[in-house]
């Protein structure tokens, strides 16, 4: 089980595992969801930053059963209140290892096209700058 308190209620995840974890298919589900290796954050300033994450290979269990108790729109804002409005398409839990996070950088913003027949020019510009 994981949970957290958010406005005054608590959030839980919980699942039901059978047999022993195993690294995820090459090019499947599990392996799209758990491997990241960067990380990106919006900082108050308006810019981004891309930070790496190294880990070894997690296994993961899929979840023979699963109960998903959370406000979305509670825990993590009300851009994702509407998460939850369809059942997950799996459930697995990943036995994770120590990481390490290494200091980020700042990501450079393409300029913005303002319709699909400008984003050709757009992106040249872009190569180009």
């Amino acid at each position: 089980m994981h949970g957290r308190s958010a406005d005054g209620r608590w959030h839980a995840l919980k699942a039901t595992m059978r047999g022993e974890p195993c690294l995820p298919a090459q090019g499947g589900e599990e392996e799209f969801t758990i491997e990241h290796y960067w990380g990106y954050t919006a900082r108050r300033n308006g810019t981004s930053h891309e930070y790496e994450v190294r880990h070894s290979p997690w296994r993961v269990w899929r979840a023979t059963n699963s109960t998903i108790d959370i406000d979305p729109g509670k825990v993590y804002g009300e851009a994702w209140s509407d998460l939850l409005d369809r059942p997950p398409t799996a459930v697995m839990v990943a036995e994770g290892s120590p990481i390490r996070v290494f200091v980020g950088q700042r990501v450079a913003h393409a300029p913005r096209c303002v319709d699909d027949a400008a984003m050709t020019d757009c992106s040249q510009r872009a190569l180009a700058e």
